[in-house]
C-alpha cells in the first residue's frame, strides 16, 4: 500500500520505474534470444560465406530443385507406360493360370494390388536403416555424398527392373520385389527428400524456410507434370516408327512391343545424366567448419556416454554406431536434445511436435498410396489407357507445383500476413502455418468427397485438381517442426521424421490398397476409399 501510494504521488517516478522494467524484460528476452540463436551463429557464417561462392559452386535451392525436377521428370515419364507394362504382364500371368484367351480385369487388379503392397513392404524394410543413418551422417560428412548413392542405387533399380519387364512374357513379381529391395537400399526417394529438406535448411534462413522447402516440392510436381508428356510423345513417336514387318512377340511378351519400353529407354538414360550432374556439377551445402562442428558434438556426446559406461567396452560403441534408430528419439523431444530454455513447457511443446510429425507423415504416405489408387481406379472404372495415365500426372502435379510457386506466397504473405493481420513466429507453430495446414485439409476432405461422386474422367481429373490445394500443409509441416530444435541437429530431426515416415509408408499404402482390393473384389464398390479418407481429413 504505501508503494502505491508512493506511485501515485510521484507519476513521474511511476514512469521511470515503469520504463526500468520494460528495459529489465527486453534484456532478459533478448538474452534469451541471443541464447537460442547461438547455436546458429556458425550456420549465418556459412550462409554468408555461400553467398561470397561463383554461381556455379554456390549451394542453391535453384540447384537442388534441378535435381528433384530432372528425378521427377524422368519417374514420370515412364510412370504411366510401366504401369501398363505391369497390368499386360499380369493380364498373361492369369490368362496362363486360367487357361482363357482373355483375362478377367478384376483378378488382374488383384494381382497388380498385391504387386504394390508387396512393393510398399520391401521398399519400407530397405529404406528403414538408411534413413536412420542419412539425416546425421550428412551433418558430419555433407549431403552430396548420400545423395549420389542414392542416385546410385535407383539407378541399377532400374535398369534391373527394365531387364526383368523385357525378358519376361508374365509378371515376375518375386523378382521385381526383389528389385525393388536393391533400389531401396540407400534410402530411395525418401532419403533423396530428406536430403533435400537438410539441403535448403543449410542455405535459407528461417523465414525463408518455408517457401524454400515449397520450392523444392513444386520442382518434383512440375517435373511430374512435364514427364508425362515427354513419355506420351516418345511412346507415340516410337509406334509410329516402328517396322511393320517386327514381331514383338519374339523379343518381349503377348501384346508388348520395343516401342512400349521406349519411356523406360528414356528414364534410364536421364537417371544417369542425373547421377552425372550430382557428381560433377551439385555443389555441397554443408561447409567444412559446419561438418567439423557437427563430428566435434558427435564425438563429444560419445564421449560422455562412454564416460559414464563402467567399464566401457567395444560393442556397446559398435552397438550405438549401429543404432540407426537413434534419430527417432528427437521426434519425442528429449530435454538433452534441446535448449534448457524451452525446458520450462517442455511437456506442452512435446505434445505439440509429436502431432506437427504424425500430421505431416499421414499427409506424405497417404498422397504415396493414393497415386496407386487413382490410376488403377481410373483403369478400371473409365478404362484409362497409358496416355489418359500420362495426363492424369501432368494435371494434378502441375496444379501442385503452381499451388506452391504461386498460391503459397500469395496465402502466407498476401492473405495471412497482409489481410488477417497474423505475424510469423521464429520459434513456434503460429497463427499462419496453423491457417495454411487448416485449409489444406479441409480442400482434401471436400477433393475426396468429389472424387467418390465423379461419374466421368473430365469431373475426376477436376477433382484432384482441387485437391492440389492440400499440398501446401507438408512445407508448412516441415518449417515448423524444425523451430523447436537447435539448427546444428536438422540433418538428424529430419532423419529421424524420415523414419517414421517410412513406417507410415509401410502401413498406409498397404491398408489403404486392402481396403480397396475388398471393396473392389467383394464390395463392388470402390469408391469406399475415397469417402474414408474424406472422413480422416476431416
Amino acid at each position: 500500500r504505501r508503494a502505491s501510494r508512493f506511485l501515485q504521488a510521484n507519476p513521474e517516478q511511476a514512469a521511470v520505474l515503469s520504463h526500468a522494467a520494460h528495459d529489465s524484460y527486453s534484456a532478459i528476452v533478448d538474452d534469451e534470444s541471443a541464447l537460442l540463436d547461438e547455436d546458429a551463429t556458425w550456420l549465418r557464417d556459412q550462409r554468408r560465406h555461400h553467398k561470397s561462392l561463383h554461381w556455379l559452386r554456390r549451394p542453391s535451392v535453384v540447384m537442388m530443385g534441378t535435381v528433384i525436377f530432372l528425378i521427377a521428370f524422368a519417374t514420370a515419364s515412364a510412370e504411366g507406360t510401366r504401369q501398363m507394362i505391369q497390368l499386360r504382364l499380369a493380364c498373361n500371368s492369369v490368362k496362363a493360370r486360367t487357361q482363357q484367351d482373355v483375362c478377367d480385369a478384376g483378378q488382374t487388379q488383384v494381382l497388380v494390388l498385391s504387386l504394390q503392397q508387396a512393393y510398399s513392404v520391401a521398399r519400407g524394410v530397405a529404406v528403414m536403416v538408411a534413413l536412420g543413418k542419412v539425416g546425421p551422417l550428412s551433418d558430419r560428412h555433407g549431403r552430396k555424398v548420400f545423395l549420389v548413392a542414392a542416385l546410385l542405387c535407383a539407378a541399377a533399380g532400374l535398369l534391373a527392373k527394365y531387364t526383368l519387364m523385357a525378358l519376361y512374357a508374365t509378371l515376375p513379381a518375386r523378382l521385381l520385389v526383389a528389385v525393388e529391395l536393391v533400389l531401396n537400399c540407400a534410402g530411395g526417394s525418401l532419403a533423396v527428400l530428406t536430403l533435400a529438406n537438410c539441403y535448403v535448411s543449410d542455405i535459407a534462413e528461417a523465414h525463408q524456410r518455408t517457401y524454400y522447402m515449397g520450392i523444392n516440392v513444386a520442382c518434383f510436381f512440375a517435373g511430374m507434370s512435364t514427364g508425362p508428356v515427354a513419355g506420351n510423345a516418345v511412346l507415340a513417336f516410337f509406334r509410329r516408327h516402328a517396322p511393320a514387318a517386327s514381331q514383338p512377340a519374339a523379343t518381349y511378351g503377348p501384346g508388348l512391343g520395343g516401342a512400349d519400353f521406349a519411356p523406360l529407354r528414356l528414364e534410364l538414360w536421364l537417371f544417369f545424366g542425373i547421377l552425372a550432374f550430382a557428381v560433377f556439377v551439385l555443389p555441397e551445402s554443408r561447409g567444412a567448419a559446419a561438418r567439423r562442428m557437427s563430428r566435434s558434438l558427435s564425438l563429444a556426446l560419445l564421449k560422455a556416454l562412454l564416460r559414464a559406461a563402467a567399464p566401457p567396452r567395444r560393442r556397446d560403441a559398435v552397438c550405438r554406431s549401429l543404432n540407426f534408430l537413434r534419430p527417432v528419439r528427437l521426434v519425442f523431444y528429449p530435454r538433452d536434445s534441446v535448449h534448457r530454455l524451452r525446458h520450462r513447457a517442455i511437456a506442452r511443446t512435446r505434445v505439440a511436435v509429436l502431432l506437427l510429425v504424425v500430421a505431416e507423415c499421414l499427409i506424405t504416405s497417404f498422397g504415396a498410396a493414393m497415386g496407386e489408387v487413382y490410376i488403377l481406379y481410373g483403369v478400371y472404372r473409365f478404362q484409362w489407357a497409358a496416355s489418359d495415365i500420362g495426363r492424369l500426372m501432368a494435371v494434378t502435379c502441375l496444379g501442385r507445383a503452381v499451388m506452391l510457386v504461386v498460391v503459397s506466397p500469395v496465402l502466407t504473405r498476401n492473405v495471412c500476413q497482409g489481410r488477417l493481420g497474423l505475424r510469423p513466429n521464429r520459434r513456434r507453430f503460429d497463427k499462419i502455418d496453423f491457417a495454411v495446414v487448416v485449409l489444406a485439409f479441409a480442400c482434401e476432405c471436400a477433393g475426396h468427397l468429389g472424387l467418390g461422386a465423379a461419374r466421368s474422367g473430365a469431373v475426376f481429373l477436376g477433382c484432384l485438381v482441387f485437391n492440389s490445394v492440400s499440398c501446401v500443409a507438408a512445407p508448412a509441416l516441415n518449417s515448423a517442426i524444425i523451430k523447436f530444435y537447435p539448427e546444428a541437429k536438422i540433418g538428424e530431426v529430419f532423419g529421424g521424421i524420415a523414419i517414421v515416415k517410412n513406417v507410415f509408408s509401410i502401413v498406409c499404402p498397404v491398408a489403404i490398397l486392402a481396403l480397396y482390393k475388398t471393396a473392389l473384389s467383394r464390395w463392388n464398390y470402390p469408391q469406399v476409399i475415397f469417402l474414408v479418407l474424406a472422413g480422416v481429413f476431416a
